[in-house]
């Protein structure tokens, strides 16, 4: 009976101590340790930050490529698109259209540019053998809806919106970034957030 209590207490005291440690938590490794692929947190960081740099590399190349592209159209409309690969063999689609949208003497090209992470939408106004950019947008991939051409202010002129939804808070709230197209210049306002419009 002498022996069975203090071990009855050394077993309790072992329980006791169990259940104070967190089952599923990682611990930390020391500096100059590697998890169980062989990668220090700081390396982990530093790949990322690489893979992150080359999708944008990626992204910028794709812009240039649509571009030299689109310069080798004459006629006023013209539609094309065409993927690449990033990094862990994620695509990345542009889209690429020509059209006299927003005044009858001048050619335009929008070309879009569509990631998991972003969409960026350009619009470039066609200057003999030049695309001069007039607009740039860009919204996180997952809340991008559509673009669309129309007169918002009601000039008898065409302007740009691009539409998107946040992913995140609650309540209805489609917005609407606004580019006012100005026939004078040929170019754009400053872009202008709305939300829930009814336009």
């Amino acid at each position: 009976m002498k022996t069975t209590l203090p071990l009855l207490c050394l077993a309790m005291l072992f329980i006791a101590c169990r259940q104070n440690t967190p089952v599923n938590q990682t611990p930390a490794l020391a500096p100059g340790h590697t998890d169980s692929a062989g990668i220090s947190p700081q390396q982990k960081k530093i790949n990322d930050s690489l893979a992150q740099l080359q999708d944008s590399l990626a992204i910028e190349k794709m812009l240039v490529k649509a571009i030299g592209m689109a310069k080798t159209y004459r006629q006023t409309e013209f539609s094309f698109s065409f993927h690449d690969t990033l990094t862990d063999n994620m695509k990345a689609y542009t889209d690429v259209t020509g059209g006299r949208w927003f005044s009858k003497n001048k050619r335009y090209v929008k070309i879009k540019r569509e990631a998991s992470s972003i969409v960026y939408t350009d619009i470039f106004e066609v200057q003999g053998l030049k695309l001069v950019q007039v607009l740039h947008n860009g919204v996180p991939g997952q809340t991008h809806v559509n673009d669309t051409v129309m007169d918002i202010n009601g000039d008898g002129h065409k302007d740009f919106a691009v539409h998107w939804y946040p992913s995140s808070g609650c309540c209805a709230r489609d917005r609407y970034d606004v580019y006012i197209f100005n026939p004078k210049t040929g170019a754009f306002a400053d872009k202008q957030e709305f939300i829930n419009p009814t336009f």
